[in-house]
């Protein structure tokens, strides 16, 4: 079981350095990369004769696809985290001073919200996101997952809140 089995948990990867290897594939692991500038992240295995064999290549090629994949895996090489927000697996790039402050300001955003909505959020990006078309991607089992976010106590208090221009009170129910 990993933590996207458990949808209420939400990781964040706050990089501030390198990330070779079996650093890159923790970051990958993560719902979230947060990339300090003078961060670089790679998968050097090739360059000394070994494969990646950990997780990386899969979780590399699920998050940017088969050919933008393809020249990091195949060659080792080190990607800036410029490049990784430009490939689709950073979330975002920020000045090395301001790293944490950025990975937690995503962190209290997430945990300002509902808990219920945002673990039925996350399950459906993981179910859904690699599916082949729009009919398959809205089958019953996604709306089944968000339902009991929209019928619940936190649903209405977040209503009530919006109306009365106030802050909710999350209860997880």
């Amino acid at each position: 079981a990993t933590h996207r089995d458990d949808p209420t948990l939400t990781l964040i990867a706050a990089v501030s350095g390198l990330a070779m290897g079996g650093g890159f594939e923790l970051a990958l692991g993560c719902d979230m990369i947060i990339a300090s500038t003078k961060c670089f992240f790679a998968l050097p295995e090739p360059k000394i004769g070994m494969a990646a064999a950990t997780g990386g290549v899969q979780m590399l090629t699920r998050a940017i696809g088969p050919k933008r994949a393809m020249a990091p895996i195949m060659t080792g090489r080190n990607i800036t985290a410029e490049e990784g927000y430009r490939l689709g697996f950073v979330t975002e790039v920020a000045e090395p001073e301001k790293l944490l402050e950025v990975a937690m300001g995503y962190a209290r955003e997430i945990a300002a919200n509902a808990p219920l909505a945002n673990a039925a959020n996350k399950q459906t990006i993981y179910e859904c996101w690699d599916q082949p078309d729009h009919a398959t991607m809205m089958k019953q089992e996604t709306y089944s997952r968000a339902l009991p976010a929209l019928l619940s106590e936190d649903a209405k208090e977040g209503i009530a809140a919006f109306l009365e221009k106030r802050k909710p009170n999350w209860q997880g129910k």
